[in-house]
């Protein structure tokens, strides 16, 4: 689904001299040789930097560099147990806040599905399950937005919380007007209705935005999870309704479930619900931003229709 959306930001184009000096203040030494933008992104710059020594992704921060400190604990945090791209260096260069990190070679899972078989998007659904899992094990005290120490910010997120943001956003914000007061009013009364459900467990790390885009593949094994900036602590339901939205085949999904509970993951019985729901909060946030563009306010609309359709 995300294929055809339309980035908000322009993508920063350093000059040469400019990516060089900020190799050159990371890894001393290093010669860098050339260097490329790569496909993916919606909110930061990624480009590829050729060195004599191999090769390393800069990463240009643009919607907040503050999460460069964040994504370089998480990798250290996460190392031997997700797969995540080390971080070799992280800084601030002519008015750039970047991060050097690890290149892994890779094929976007987003572009894979396209041409895979059903047996291979099983197999590949297994994967992504076991990574999600690790993922998920890592348990926090409360949930709330991760600081660069890794300790979230306490945040109320219950039946209250969740029917309030949707509100703000379907019956008095901008979303109303975006997706129609028909559809707007039929999403709160089936938010209503689910506002009980739980995933049980404590709150635990959440990738929060857990898809294709972010997910690298060599054959159908996962090569590395990328893009960590919207990290949390949370509810496993909003990485399930990410994967769910973006990628909603059932020989993928079925064998993300069955990688999932392999690798000790806990699965409730309404799990897609659950994860339908906590879709529905991401929806509601991208339809209060302005100069939203009309992909993904019809991207939001289907998704939200197809929710409140279960």
């Amino acid at each position: 689904m995300r294929l055809g959306w339309t980035r908000a930001v322009p993508v920063l184009a350093p000059t040469a001299d400019a990516v060089a000096a900020m190799v050159a203040a990371g890894l001393p030494g290093a010669r860098m040789t050339g260097f490329a933008p790569v496909d993916g992104g919606l909110a930061n710059t990624n480009l590829r930097v050729e060195l004599e020594s191999g090769r390393v992704l800069l990463r240009l921060y643009q919607r907040d560099p503050g999460q460069a400190r964040k994504e370089a604990a998480l990798a250290e945090r996460l190392a031997g147990r997700v797969p995540i791209p080390s971080h070799l260096h992280a800084g601030r260069q002519g008015g750039y806040h970047y991060a050097l990190v690890e290149w892994i070679d890779g094929e976007r899972l987003e572009v894979a599905l396209m041409h895979w078989s059903d047996a291979e998007r099983a197999a590949a659904g297994v994967s992504v399950g076991h990574g999600l899992a690790a993922i998920h094990a890592v348990t926090f005290a409360n949930p709330g937005f991760l600081d660069e120490r890794l300790v979230p910010t306490p945040m109320d997120v219950g039946p209250d919380f969740i029917l309030g943001f949707l509100r703000k956003a379907l019956a008095d914000g901008i979303g109303r007007a975006r997706i129609g007061a028909a559809l707007a009013d039929a999403t709160l009364r089936w938010a209503r209705d689910h506002a009980a459900l739980r995933w049980p467990g404590s709150p635990c790390l959440v990738h929060s935005d857990f898809n294709g885009s972010n997910i690298l593949m060599r054959g159908t094994d996962v090569a590395a999870v990328v893009d960590w900036e919207f990290a949390m602590s949370g509810s496993p339901d909003g990485d399930f309704g990410n994967l769910l939205r973006n990628h909603p085949d059932e020989a993928f999904i079925e064998g993300v479930s069955a990688g999932y509970r392999a690798a000790g993951g806990t699965l409730p019985d309404d799990w897609r619900v659950l994860a339908r729901r906590a879709d529905l909060l991401a929806w509601a946030d991208f339809l209060q931003r302005p100069d939203l563009h009309p992909s993904v306010i019809e991207s939001a609309r289907g998704a939200i229709a197809a929710t409140i359709a279960l």
